[in-house]
């Protein structure tokens, strides 16, 4: 007797295809969540990593943050933070690690902002509390410190920033892409960011929580509000 040789007919092999690309566009969605939890949580412990370095350096320089100083180039450049101390430069003597300070999940943002091995960043600085003591701040638990940036750079800045040095004015403690667009801040994970605060703890917030009040700013709005607003210190 001859054996027959059994083969898939054409119908079997489409109908295994589809269950491949059925089972495949259910798992991939759950599999890329999961990469981007397991980066979100390395970018809060590099969070950590810089509270615990602002923490101490407080302490050795009377419960006072490091000194205001925006659009930093190579901020982490030892010459550099002689010459323009800022909000992360200064830490780096106490973190000793110049790779925590940016999020794995953010792009380069290329050009002339170009990350380099020495100074690369993906972390805003809050303007009105850098430079600030300690003491004149009645909530340093639920101030901001620094908050996510959707891409890295090789400068370190303020959002929000100064609008006025005179008048005491800041703007753009949010700022949006483009009309009815995401917004460019603590928009990293899965909508929301991690957030560094001033008593150096470190947690996630959905990017619709936040409010002008977690950055120390009166009058108290949500992230609806026209970023171009101006506000006032709240202390």
């Amino acid at each position: 007797m001859r054996s027959r040789n059994r083969a898939f007919t054409l119908i079997e092999l489409l109908v295994v295809i589809a269950i491949i690309a059925i089972l495949a566009a259910i798992l991939f969605p759950v599999f890329a969540q999961a990469r981007e939890k397991a980066r979100q949580t390395a970018c809060l412990s590099n969070l950590k990593q810089v509270g615990l370095a602002l923490m101490m350096y407080t302490q050795d320089y009377d419960e006072t943050n490091p000194p205001y100083n925006d659009g930093v180039t190579n901020f982490n450049d030892p010459a550099v933070v002689a010459a323009r101390p800022n909000f992360l430069g200064c830490l780096t003597p106490y973190t000793k690690n110049r790779g925590i300070y940016f999020c794995p999940s953010v792009p380069d943002a290329g050009g002339a902002n170009t990350c380099n091995p020495v100074s690369c960043t993906s972390y805003l600085g809050n303007a009105p509390i850098v430079g600030a003591t300690l003491a004149i701040v009645p909530n340093p638990a639920e101030i901001v410190y620094v908050q996510e940036l959707f891409n890295k750079r090789n400068f370190a800045f303020m959002r929000p920033r100064i609008l006025n040095a005179a008048a005491g004015t800041y703007q753009w403690w949010h700022f949006p892409r483009g009309v009815g667009a995401l917004t460019n801040y603590t928009f990293v994970h899965m909508e929301g960011g991690n957030v560094l605060y001033c008593d150096g703890h470190a947690k996630f917030r959905k990017a619709t929580s936040m409010r002008s009040r977690d950055f120390g700013l009166t009058p108290d709005d949500p992230i609806t509000v026209d970023f171009n607003k101006a506000y006032t210190r709240a202390f």
